[in-house]
């Protein structure tokens, strides 16, 4: 752990030093044990300070692929179901209509990035998705606009669309869902949309930025979470927790691999899937709002998990994906180090 802890002093002064505001907590979890540090500008500790909430962007993608998951095994919902089979007021013409929940949950749907009439709805550009609401959705999936192709290209539209489904499925708003369904069950008591304890968040230049409200769109990225919270998912992922048993097949199945154009990388039920320098393959997926950002991985096989969580947000090029994270970088260097304790 010592080493870990160096480690993580050398990416905090890299990307923090100038950010007297920053906030992040880092979750480490492994057969020796769970361990969170929290740092408050360049300060790090261990601290109570992890049960802060951060919002965890599009890390709320991976509840709802799980939640999708809980519902085909219990029958209520098939991969190969459309659109149309859940939507019935979506035109049956529609281009939207025919696509299935498994094209959803591996962003092979065709949707765009965003809804075509987001903007239209837009009150405040800070908090770009609060005014999309369930009729706002509905009228982007009867809008007639062509499909990309089935090839794979990042939707927060689709999963949108998935979350909406799922929640309907479910007889429950999503989070609420999510929270029976899953979060309750692990224990993660601290995971969800409150406002309690949560972060103040910062632009990357550090300026004062308002946190995300979602209506509609809450299946893109509406959850908030602790590092905490996000060991105790890693560890039911991993088969750790015994308690975690009736998810275990749901996991699985989000975790099983499935066609994807990317080169480098493969897809499963909301998680992707990537080997890294070392030759371990590692489960992931990252987050991002204009006030924060967070990363999110395992490593099946050495059992090694890592949530990193911070308050300040990134430049638009590194929201597009374009460039690495810094919580991406840092999560990626920590399981690599605790990849190679394991294996020792």
């Amino acid at each position: 752990m010592e080493q870990l802890e160096h480690t993580l002093q050398l990416w905090i002064r890299k990307y923090f030093k100038h950010l007297p505001n920053a906030a992040v907590a880092v979750g480490v979890t492994g057969p020796e044990g769970r361990k969170v540090w929290t740092v408050n500008g360049t300060g790090i500790s261990q601290s109570p300070g992890e049960n802060f909430r951060f919002e965890i962007g599009s890390i709320t993608k991976v509840f709802v692929a799980s939640l999708l998951a809980v519902l085909v095994e219990e029958g209520r919902l098939k991969l190969t179901d459309t659109v149309a089979d859940h939507v019935p007021e979506v035109n049956k013409h529609s281009p939207a209509a025919g696509v299935t929940l498994q094209q959803l949950s591996t962003h092979t749907s065709g949707l765009p990035r965003l809804p075509p009439n987001l903007k239209a709805t837009m009150t405040d550009k800070m908090n770009p998705y609060s005014d999309f609401t369930e009729r706002d959705l509905l009228e982007a999936l009867n809008s007639g606009r062509k499909l990309y192709g089935s090839s794979y290209s990042y939707s927060n539209y689709g999963f949108g669309l998935l979350g909406y489904i799922v929640a309907r499925t479910a007889g429950l708003p999503l989070v609420e869902a999510i929270r029976e369904r899953i979060t309750a069950q692990l224990g993660m008591a601290k995971t969800g949309t409150e406002e309690s304890f949560l972060h103040p968040v910062y632009s990357a230049s550090g300026k004062p930025v308002k946190h995300w409200d979602m209506d509609a769109l809450a299946g893109a990225g509406a959850l908030r979470s602790t590092a905490g919270d996000l060991l105790l998912f890693l560890e039911a992922n991993m088969g750790s927790d015994p308690a975690a048993e009736p998810l275990t097949s749901a996991f699985r199945l989000c975790h099983a691999e499935h066609p994807s154009s990317l080169i480098g990388m493969k897809i499963g039920l909301g998680w992707m899937n990537q080997t890294l320098e070392n030759g371990r393959t590692i489960l992931w997926h990252n987050g991002a709002t204009y006030g924060s950002h967070s990363f999110l991985a395992f490593d099946p096989d050495t059992r090694t998990g890592v949530a990193v969580l911070v308050n300040h947000g990134v430049s638009l090029w590194r929201m597009l994906g374009f460039s690495k994270l810094p919580a991406d970088q840092i999560g990626r260097s920590v399981l690599l180090d605790m990849g190679t304790e394991a294996l020792s």
